[in-house]
């Protein structure tokens, strides 16, 4: 053991041990002596010295070495039963760094050798758990883009979130509750004072289902509030199913999530100094949204769910020329409904195509071991330092084309989760056995 590092009194620096064990030529001899394939070779070379693979090597000392006619030098035979430690110390300690194949392989094969000591160094670096854990996979993730059902009725399904927390108001509020029909992406928002189960229930029920009928499906990420018994007992009373978004993956509310962006601008428009006026504007701002031309429907959401533009201030007072039946506006807007539907899905296959450039199909199978991307934060500590790889997990069932329920078991418990493709990668279990080829 190599020690080097700070003096007692020095706080600055580290203290690094490093398991410096000599391999020395004489052990390597030793072993030698008891590896059954080193023992051929030397019988070899002793009795058919004219024989092919036995000029190959060369004999110094009773030690076989290989002769590497690319690096032009004789290069130490490592026997089986220490090739486990060459590459633990030409990988693992800090003097060799956890780096990838290529590097570590460069820095065996011009030192050591061995038959398999390319497929020896490739599976002990790719099953190393410090790497698996640590590393990003410099390839494309799994899964292509999965296109959404547009509904052709306004608030079928609809999408939530919270936005927040924001500077507390002067009426104490802190928090937007957020809802958007995903056919007519007309939204609904209220400025809440917490962001819990019961706050989110009471405005779903006052600003959505009492205004425009109870939806379908409502969709969301995995806040706790949309998973909490309360939420979840209450869509079921009132026979809503729940979309929750795959873990970490919240594309599934991205129409809610763009209108995030709107609602942070906008207000920072007309908030004052203080900011404590923002909900004052909030309505205004909701109604701004809804009455403005959608590039994706090129309709405004106001029009397709009423069948007609709203009339501004500035307009309250104009002659109303064109005066339009009852059956017209029907019909209008279920004409414009239907061409929104055609238009959202043309969108959505647009976008499928740019997005799976990146991506390559989903390989995964029930019974792989997997690891699962987590982007974990602790107050006081860099996010960079930590793992990005967790467990690993076995997958036990496959829901859709891209999302994987994965368990692992932990001191005796069963942990499950529902986690997209582009979450997960092939966890290599490592066999510490390393023989020649036959």
């Amino acid at each position: 053991m190599f020690r080097v590092g700070k003096e007692e009194d020095d706080e600055d620096e580290a203290v690094l041990d490093i398991p410096i064990k000599a391999v020395t030529v004489s052990a390597i001899g030793e072993m030698q002596k008891k590896d059954p394939e080193i023992l051929r070779i030397k019988q070899d070379m002793l009795e058919n010295p004219e024989d092919h693979n036995a000029k190959k090597f060369h004999l110094r000392s009773d030690v076989v070495y290989y002769k590497d006619k690319q690096l032009q030098k004789d290069i130490i035979y490592v026997p089986i039963a220490m090739r486990l430690e060459i590459l633990r110390f030409c990988h693992d300690i800090p003097l060799s760094g956890h780096l990838g194949f290529t590097k570590t392989y460069h820095k065996i094969k011009t030192r050591f050798y061995w038959k398999s000591m390319r497929k020896d160094t490739y599976h002990f670096v790719s099953s190393c758990d410090d790497c698996q854990s640590r590393k990003i996979p410099r390839m494309r993730k799994q899964g292509f883009m999965q296109l959404q059902e547009i509904p052709g009725e306004a608030f079928a399904k609809v999408i939530i979130d919270v936005l927040g927390p924001l500077t507390r108001s002067a009426s104490g509020h802190s928090y937007i509750v957020n809802c958007m029909c995903a056919t007519t992406k007309y939204m609904e928002a209220k400025a809440i004072r917490h962001a819990d189960a019961e706050s989110v229930a009471e405005f779903l029920v006052n600003s959505v289902i009492l205004r425009h009928g109870t939806p379908r499906i409502i969709a969301s990420d995995r806040g706790t509030i949309f998973l909490s018994d309360m939420f979840t007992k209450a869509m079921e009373l009132l026979g809503i199913s729940q979309q929750i978004s795959t873990f970490n993956h919240p594309g599934t509310v991205g129409l809610v999530e763009k209108s995030h962006d709107y609602l942070h601008v906008a207000l920072t428009m007309y908030t004052d100094a203080n900011q404590k006026n923002w909900p004052q504007h909030l309505q205004a701002l909701v109604f701004a949204y809804n009455s403005s031309i959608q590039l994706s429907t090129f309709y405004s959401p106001h029009f397709l769910l009423y069948g007609r533009e709203p009339i501004l201030p500035i307009e309250a007072d104009a002659t109303l020329t064109n005066h339009l039946s009852l059956q017209e506006i029907i019909n209008n807007m279920n004409l414009a409904r239907s061409i929104t539907r055609e238009r959202l899905m043309i969108r959505q296959k647009q976008y499928a195509k740019y997005f799976n450039q990146n991506k390559r199909p989903v390989s995964f199978k029930i019974g792989n071991e997997v690891m699962v991307r987590k982007d974990k934060r602790k107050k006081g500590l860099s996010s960079k330092l930590f793992r990005y790889w967790y467990e690993p997990y076995t997958i036990i069932d496959q829901i859709g084309d891209v999302n994987f329920v994965i368990e692992s078991v932990r001191r005796g418990k069963s942990y499950k989760e529902t986690v997209h493709s582009d979450k997960l990668k092939t966890y290599i279990q490592r066999t510490e056995e390393f023989n020649e080829p036959a």
